[in-house]
């Protein structure tokens, strides 16, 4: 029973404590893009500088921490806490001055709001990066990342990458020239290896790719299968190819 009671006292406790749910913005985009002064103190505050965000750059990421680190605030006051959510800010260039700023931010808004933990939300590791400076005066009780839904074009991005990938897997067509070529120079390589020519391999290895690639080039294995065509046209262009060559071998003294 007592057990029991020293449960509910703990719960009792960590809902009684007041909360700081902290946005960070490290670069300053709320500062640089909508013209807000960090810090920002309270939901309709920091629902106003979200919206601002959002509009000057649809694209950027922060917006949606702010609305996150709100969404949180309020699941937080559903379940008894008491909370209060700011957004604050660093400089463009971040660094040390970035820190600096944010700091003397959160020390602003605890004289406001004197919290004894605090709810960080941000959108990566840069603005995670602030957190060691937050403890230094309010100790982190939760960490919390925005990561956006990737977009269709994204995912059609991807399906279209993993098709070509295929095609050069399994289509014959460049399969043989993609991972044959690639196999080929392995297995020379390999094999060189196992006999110690790991000196002349290279030059042979460049060589051969440097083959194919002017084979693939100039089309050279479709012009070959041309000529080798048994086709009257073909067998007159293997004679004039074979005589031109002895032409120009007998024109050299």
């Amino acid at each position: 029973m007592s057990q029991r009671s020293d449960i509910e006292k703990d719960v009792n406790a960590s809902i009684s404590n007041k909360l700081l749910v902290i946005c960070v913005d490290r670069d300053n985009d709320v500062g640089e893009k909508a013209g807000i002064t960090t810090p920002v103190i309270g939901r309709n505050a920091c629902i106003d500088a979200a919206q601002r965000l959002a509009l000057e750059d649809p694209e950027d990421a922060d917006s949606n921490s702010m609305f996150a680190a709100i969404k949180t605030y309020e699941d937080l006051i559903s379940k008894g806490y008491q909370v209060e959510v700011v957004i604050v800010a660093g400089i463009k260039e971040r660094g040390v001055q970035a820190d600096e700023k944010i700091l003397k931010e959160i020390k602003k808004i605890l004289e406001v709001f004197s919290a004894n933990g605090a709810v960080i939300v941000s959108d990566g590791e840069d603005d995670e990066s602030v957190i060691p400076v937050i403890q230094n005066v309010l100790p982190v009780v939760s960490v919390q990342r925005v990561v956006m839904k990737v977009s269709r074009s994204v995912e059609y991005s991807y399906a279209v990458f993993g098709k070509y990938l295929k095609m050069l897997a399994y289509d014959s067509k460049y399969s043989k020239f993609f991972l044959g070529v690639p196999g080929i120079l392995l297995l020379i390589g390999g094999v060189a290896t196992v006999f110690g020519y790991t000196e002349e391999i290279f030059a042979v290895l460049v060589s051969i790719l440097g083959i194919s690639f002017v084979i693939r080039a100039f089309d050279i294995d479709k012009a070959w299968s041309n000529l080798t065509r048994p086709t009257p046209m073909g067998f007159i262009r293997i004679f004039t190819m074979v005589a031109g060559i002895l032409l120009i071998l007998s024109s050299i003294p």
